[in-house]
This record gives C-alpha cells, structure tokens and sequence, in this order.
C-alpha cells in the first residue's frame, strides 16, 4: 500500500512538472512571435499624455465613506 502511495506520488508529480516544462516552453515561443510596442505605439503612454486628471474628489469620497463605516460600525 505504501508502494502504490508512492508510485500514485511519483506520477502526479512527474506530471506537474511536465506541464510546467512544456508551459514555459510554450510562453517563450509565443513570446518572440509578439514582440511588446515601441514606447510611442504604447496606449498606456498615449492616455497619460493626453490627460491630467486629478482623482482627489474620489479619494475624498472613499475615506469619507470608509469614516462613515467605521463610525456606524462603532456605535
């Protein structure tokens, strides 16, 4: 019975790490077919150029709400 147990472990684990193998085989293959953008295609890059929005407003809101929830909470 303890034989089983271990050739029941051997195979799980022979199995996680051929998937993890033939995972990170397949990740670097597809990483050289999608090469990431230049800097200036990146849309990221164009969103933060193009707007200078504050989110002081929402922050505000946010703590007042979680003060208002502790507060009843609290009581």
């Amino acid at each position: 019975m303890l034989i089983d147990g271990f050739i029941i472990m051997v195979i799980g684990m022979g199995t996680v790490f051929l998937f993890l193998t033939v995972m990170i085989f397949m990740m670097q293959t597809v990483s050289r077919f999608f090469k990431p953008l230049p800097a200036e295609f990146s849309a990221e890059t164009a969103v933060l150029d193009n707007c200078e929005v504050s989110h002081d407003e929402e922050i505000a809101v946010a703590i007042a709400a979680a003060r208002a929830f502790a507060e009843r909470k609290n009581s």
